[in-house]
């Protein structure tokens, strides 16, 4: 992969991306859509050693906008730098589908919400680029 410019301390690189297949699946369950295809170092992990998923726990159900949602809570060990992150995901009672993720680190805190699920599309190359400052 080509390095990219460097934003702050994250560097992005030229796709192609985001991995096809299961590792995708794996890597969105794990660090959502943005690091998914951003990542270099996740992208090559192995992703069961480096970052275990580790402490399911069933919450309480709750309302994400109009759907019913039961909440799953994990952790994450990210062995490559010692970090544990606590994650919830709020899961669609109806279409199993994920409807939130919000994550809480130790230097970081980031919620994703999801609206509308495509399979098997093409997506324009675009939607990957970098707008220029």
């Amino acid at each position: 992969m080509l390095q990219c410019p460097k934003v702050a301390n994250l560097v992005f690189y030229k796709g192609p991306f985001p991995p096809e297949g299961e590792v995708l699946l794996a890597l969105i369950a794990r660090f959502g859509a943005a690091n998914a295809a951003t990542e270099k170092r996740i992208a090559t992990a192995d992703l069961d050693k480096d970052f275990p998923v580790k402490n399911f726990k069933l919450g309480v159900n709750e309302m994400v906008g109009q759907r019913e949602a039961q909440v799953v809570q994990y952790q994450i060990q990210n062995n490559i730098i010692g970090n544990l992150s606590e994650m919830s995901v709020w899961i669609d009672t109806k279409t199993q589908l994920p409807l939130k993720r919000a994550e809480t680190g130790k230097r970081e805190r980031s919620t994703e919400t999801y609206g509308v699920f495509t399979v098997n599309s093409k997506l324009d190359g675009k939607l990957f680029d970098i707008p220029p400052r």
